[in-house]
């Protein structure tokens, strides 16, 4: 264990707890589970702990995260595409309206 925290700067527990919400903040950000779901699929047992820990590492509770990410999603989707290559809008599912300049 001392190895462990040695080498990784936290104790074994606390990285674990660290991979699980980078877990979470990606499922929570890709995918319409629900929070207990996510909550479940990251190996968290109680719903309570999940979030407690959710806000202490992303800063957000985990429904507050997703509301913001999904509140930044619809903002860039209203964007008007100027100097965006076609490309990147191609990838992303962003109609190229004609816009483009670069």
């Amino acid at each position: 264990m001392r190895l462990f925290r040695h080498t990784y700067q936290e104790t074994p527990h606390q990285y674990l707890t660290r991979r699980r919400i980078e877990r979470a903040r990606e499922l929570l950000t890709t995918t319409q589970l629900s929070v207990t779901d996510v909550c479940l699929a990251v190996g968290f047992e109680s719903l309570g702990s999940f979030s407690t820990l959710f806000r202490r590492y992303a800063g957000h509770s985990p429904q507050h995260f997703r509301a913001r990410v999904f509140q930044s999603v619809a903002l860039a989707n209203r964007a008007v595409p100027i100097f965006v290559p076609v490309c990147y809008l191609m990838m992303f599912g962003v109609p190229d309206s004609g816009t483009r300049t670069a």
